[in-house]
């Protein structure tokens, strides 16, 4: 018989059993965030298949470009979610971003022709058609009515996020390190710390707005003469989601700033 030894924690020794073990530890903090990013995905998956199949010259210009950033939306929640749950959080924010113009961009268009044909049309590879802060102006004027404010404050959560897509070091210092003791240790792979987890919260629940925006006015502008009864009723469950959402996330972290 040999010696009973103490049982021992197997050691991680890839990046991909790290991210195994950090799903684990982030599911708790992210199950609410996710839970919505999987009702956005469903919300839109409904939004798309209302659509007959439609015979190409059927297709307008503006349904086929909004259509296309629909399509985009719904690929970009679940590689947010994907990268979210393994502890990639400035990545998940950097998706966001784009989110967020792919959105906006989406509700500017809506239903008008000679918005999607420039849209359609556009050869600069260094620059949008259109700028972002004007089309997040102009997309949100169609839909309520102090507009200009609630841009703003949309605009402000699409710089945040910007923060993290352009290594802004107000966001990067606080990623990429590992403190223990008086010890710091560079550490790439996944991250499990506080500023990580709240990074993608944030972008999480901050995108399920975004894509409503661009989903309110892709059914306005399409799906109008169909019966979206259906799709309505998961809309307004997502709406209400999102609103117990940032109800929780702010008694969550105005706590913690306290």
């Amino acid at each position: 018989m040999g010696e009973n030894k103490e049982h021992e924690e197997p050691k991680i020794t890839t990046i991909e059993e790290g991210e195994k073990q950090v799903e684990l530890i982030l599911e708790p903090h992210l199950k609410p965030y996710i839970t919505g990013n999987i009702m956005a995905c469903e919300v839109i998956s409904v939004a798309i298949n209302i659509l007959p199949t439609l015979n190409l010259r059927d297709v307008s210009s503006s349904l086929k470009a909004t259509t296309s950033l629909l399509i985009k939306n719904v690929n970009d929640l679940r590689t947010m979610r994907i990268l979210a749950a393994k502890g990639y959080s400035t990545q998940t924010a950097t998706i966001a971003s784009s989110l967020y113009e792919s959105s906006y961009m989406l509700a500017y268009i809506a239903g008008d022709e000679e918005l999607a044909n420039q849209w359609i049309e556009h050869t600069d590879p260094r620059n949008l058609p259109t700028g972002i802060k004007k089309f997040t102006e102009e997309a949100l004027k169609k839909q309520v009515d102090d507009y200009e404010q609630i841009a703003r404050q949309e605009y402000h959560k699409y710089h945040q996020l910007c923060m993290a897509k352009h290594s802004n070091p107000l966001i990067q210092k606080n990623h990429g390190f590992l403190i223990e003791e008086s010890n710091v240790i560079a550490e790439f792979g996944p991250e499990i710390g506080e500023h990580s987890i709240r990074l993608s919260c944030f972008a999480l629940e901050n995108s399920i707005s975004f894509v409503m925006t661009g989903l309110v006015a892709y059914i306005n502008a399409h799906l109008i003469n169909y019966d979206i009864s259906p799709l309505q009723e998961k809309l307004n469950q997502l709406s209400s989601y999102f609103n117990q959402l940032q109800n929780e996330s702010y008694k969550k972290w105005a706590q913690q700033s306290e």
